[in-house]
């Protein structure tokens, strides 16, 4: 039998504790590193005319205008629930009725 003094036993320990730290700080790193794959909202075109254009929000905030049916949700968005609107846009500038989507970013 080893018999192994208070100091070395107090080594041990503080080793342990010691790589226990480095080990969850390279967690804590990694995660806030990893990034999010991106999304993206998409809807079908209206089944009567052909919109010029579509403008869509996020939270009211962001606000974006595109000619495509999709749109890449922004990176920017924090983990929670948010509600995407989308609108259509005529030739002659006339908005549709607004269309809404709630949605949650993990």
């Amino acid at each position: 039998m080893i018999m192994r003094s208070r100091k070395s036993r107090r080594w041990i320990i503080a080793g342990v504790v010691v790589l226990t730290l480095i080990g969850f700080g390279i967690a804590v790193v990694a995660r806030s590193r990893a990034t999010r794959a991106q999304q993206y909202l998409c809807w079908d075109a209206p089944s009567t005319g052909s919109p010029a254009k579509y403008v869509v929000s996020f939270d009211d905030r962001t606000r974006e205008e595109l000619t495509g049916e999709c749109v890449r949700v922004p990176a920017a968005l924090t983990s929670g629930e948010h509600v995407a609107v989308v609108r259509a846009i005529d030739a002659f500038g006339q908005l549709s009725p607004p269309a809404s989507i709630r949605f949650v970013v993990p």
